[in-house]
């Protein structure tokens, strides 16, 4: 039974942004499909960089041209040339993807595909959603991928102590050699329960041969490890809670909703879960997340985490004003420390001496696993 109890109106949607979700609901299938969109010229230019920002406008594009509407000849060029970019990006990463699975496989190597192209595969088109780097992790085979893509000639950065990263066939690869960074409690918890059960029970996908996909419980634990790490940091775009929402769609069936929800209280992350799943639930058509809220949601929270959604990214340095450059600084700084307390219940960010030191000195945090 779903008890959360978030108003609707806790957000004061805009005009444009209504009609953006509605477009996205129809489009993902949560919702009755448009009819009609009829908007002036300055709305379909709006509605098209909002779309760009919030990494759905291929999805969004293909959507409305499906219907009838009223936009301009020369922006319905653009964002068909901006569409079919991503089209085109999204067959070559596939594609690529299955080169190197299969390179792998020829290696004695087993490959799980994280995130992106994995996630695409939920939508309605997997071909419109956008994806960045391909993200693999091979089952404890870090260090002889690593080798492997040496051996073949191929140049390969490893200082970061998360993943190392290389271009196979001209597209960039993030070989995993952990899941997430630990820098605090939430991360180690959720760290601990991934590689513990990581491969237990890996799901394959007759689409792309040779690829594994991590068991139900362990996806959902890290699909929203990895959104809520970037929430309080660059933001997250409206893309990664359709993913979650697709994500739930499709297997909420199936999931242990009992071992996630003692997973996300232990961790503390309990509370921003349920925003943002209530969010997909409000603003996404989203009816599968099958957890109760102990308490309410607290509306300004709500209220504050769907703002920091629609307008995540702060330009710090869009301005030679060194005034105004300070002052964003100053913005951005608080906009991250709330949002740091609402993720994680914690002051801001108690890791960070850690994690400038580790920087500066380019030191590799050793696992425990």
């Amino acid at each position: 039974m779903n008890a959360l109890m978030v108003k609707n109106d806790a957000f004061n949607m805009t005009e444009l942004e209504n009609v953006f979700f509605s477009i996205i609901r129809s489009a993902i299938g949560t919702d009755n499909a448009i009819v009609s969109l009829q908007l002036t010229a300055k709305q379909w230019i709006d509605i098209f960089q909002m779309s760009k920002k919030q990494g759905l406008s291929a999805v969004i594009f293909e959507e409305i041209i499906a219907h009838d509407n009223n936009m301009p000849f020369n922006l319905k060029m653009e964002w068909a040339f901006h569409s079919d970019h991503i089209k085109e990006r999204h067959e070559r990463q596939l594609a690529v993807t299955q080169d190197f699975a299969d390179l792998l496989s020829d290696n004695g190597i087993k490959m799980m595909l994280l995130k992106g192209n994995g996630l695409a595969l939920l939508y309605p088109r997997p071909e419109l959603r956008e994806c960045g780097d391909i993200d693999i992790y091979c089952f404890g085979d870090y260090d002889k991928v690593n080798q492997l893509i040496v051996n073949e000639g191929i140049g390969i950065d490893e200082e970061d102590s998360k993943h190392a990263h290389f271009f196979f066939k001209d597209v960039a690869v993030e070989n995993h050699r952990m899941f997430n960074y630990e820098l605090n409690a939430a991360n180690k918890i959720v760290s601990r329960e991934l590689m513990a059960h990581f491969d237990e029970n890996p799901v394959t996908d007759e689409r792309i041969p040779n690829v594994f996909f991590a068991n139900l419980n362990i996806n959902a634990l890290y699909v929203m490890m990895h959104t809520l790490n970037h929430l309080p940091w660059s933001g997250i775009p409206v893309r990664n809670l359709v993913d979650w929402t697709l994500f739930l769609k499709e297997n909420h069936e199936r999931l242990d909703w009992n071992y996630l929800g003692n997973i996300w209280k232990e961790s503390g992350l309990f509370n921003a879960v349920v925003i943002l799943s209530e969010i997909c639930k409000t603003q996404l058509g989203c009816k599968w997340f099958d957890l109760d809220a102990e308490n309410i949601i607290k509306t300004n929270d709500y209220h504050y985490v769907m703002h920091y959604v629609m307008n995540p990214w702060v330009e710090s340095s869009a301005t030679k004003n060194k005034f105004r450059k300070v002052q964003r600084k100053i913005d951005q700084y608080y906009r991250h420390k709330k949002m740091h307390f609402i993720v994680y219940q914690e002051p801001f960010p108690d890791s960070l001496p850690e994690t400038l030191f580790r920087y500066a000195f380019k030191i590799k945090k050793k696992m425990d696993y």
